[in-house]
Protein backbone atom coordinates (compact mmCIF):
# COMPACT_ATOMS: atom_id res chain seq x y z
CA UNK A 1 0.00 0.00 0.00
CA UNK A 2 1.53 3.15 -0.93
CA UNK A 3 1.28 6.77 0.86
CA UNK A 4 -1.20 8.96 -0.33
CA UNK A 5 0.98 11.07 -3.61
CA UNK A 6 2.89 8.44 -3.72
CA UNK A 7 2.80 6.15 -6.52
CA UNK A 8 4.79 2.64 -6.42
CA UNK A 9 6.22 4.38 -9.77
CA UNK A 10 7.00 7.58 -8.47
CA UNK A 11 8.85 5.24 -5.54
CA UNK A 12 10.76 3.71 -8.11
CA UNK A 13 12.04 6.20 -10.38
CA UNK A 14 12.82 7.99 -7.07
CA UNK A 15 14.95 5.32 -6.08
CA UNK A 16 16.76 5.49 -9.60
CA UNK A 17 17.23 8.86 -9.09
CA UNK A 18 18.84 8.17 -5.92
CA UNK A 19 21.20 5.59 -7.85
CA UNK A 20 22.51 8.25 -10.10
CA UNK A 21 23.94 10.74 -7.27
CA UNK A 22 27.39 11.48 -6.55
CA UNK A 23 28.98 9.11 -3.72
CA UNK A 24 32.42 8.95 -4.39
CA UNK A 25 34.58 10.92 -2.55
CA UNK A 26 31.72 11.58 0.32
CA UNK A 27 31.79 11.12 4.41
CA UNK A 28 30.96 7.94 5.71
CA UNK A 29 27.31 9.88 6.76
CA UNK A 30 26.65 11.05 3.70
CA UNK A 31 26.67 7.24 1.78
CA UNK A 32 24.59 5.90 5.13
CA UNK A 33 21.76 8.26 4.67
CA UNK A 34 22.04 8.03 0.73
CA UNK A 35 22.03 3.89 1.54
CA UNK A 36 18.71 5.07 3.75
CA UNK A 37 16.71 7.06 1.45
CA UNK A 38 17.05 4.60 -1.09
CA UNK A 39 15.75 2.03 0.78
CA UNK A 40 13.05 4.12 2.46
CA UNK A 41 12.33 4.72 -1.79
CA UNK A 42 12.36 1.27 -2.26
CA UNK A 43 9.64 0.34 0.09
CA UNK A 44 6.75 2.48 1.71
CA UNK A 45 6.95 2.66 5.62
CA UNK A 46 4.52 0.53 7.83
CA UNK A 47 4.45 -0.20 11.13
CA UNK A 48 2.40 -3.49 11.97
CA UNK A 49 1.44 -3.63 15.64
CA UNK A 50 -0.82 -6.52 16.46
CA UNK A 51 -3.83 -5.95 14.83
CA UNK A 52 -3.71 -2.70 12.63
CA UNK A 53 -0.90 -1.64 9.96
CA UNK A 54 -0.03 1.95 10.98
CA UNK A 55 1.29 3.97 6.87
CA UNK A 56 1.14 7.17 5.60
CA UNK A 57 -2.45 6.86 4.48
CA UNK A 58 -3.88 5.80 7.93
CA UNK A 59 -2.46 8.22 10.13
CA UNK A 60 -4.17 10.32 7.33
CA UNK A 61 -7.62 9.40 7.90
CA UNK A 62 -7.48 8.94 11.41
CA UNK A 63 -6.27 12.90 11.66
CA UNK A 64 -9.24 13.37 9.58
CA UNK A 65 -11.59 11.51 11.92
CA UNK A 66 -10.19 13.57 14.62
CA UNK A 67 -11.22 16.72 13.36
CA UNK A 68 -13.86 15.98 11.86
CA UNK A 69 -15.18 14.85 15.52
CA UNK A 70 -13.26 17.93 17.37
CA UNK A 71 -15.29 20.18 14.71
CA UNK A 72 -18.88 18.25 15.66
CA UNK A 73 -18.13 18.91 19.26
CA UNK A 74 -17.27 22.53 18.67
CA UNK A 75 -20.21 23.24 16.73
CA UNK A 76 -22.51 21.62 19.81
CA UNK A 77 -20.94 23.34 22.31
CA UNK A 78 -21.01 26.72 20.15
CA UNK A 79 -24.91 26.30 19.54
CA UNK A 80 -25.24 25.42 22.91
CA UNK A 81 -24.48 29.00 24.34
Amino acid sequence: MDSPGVSGVESEFLYRELMWFSWINKSKSYKNNLKFMMLCAKKPMEIRPVFYVLNLNNVVKIAHGTFSYFSVMRSLKMTKH
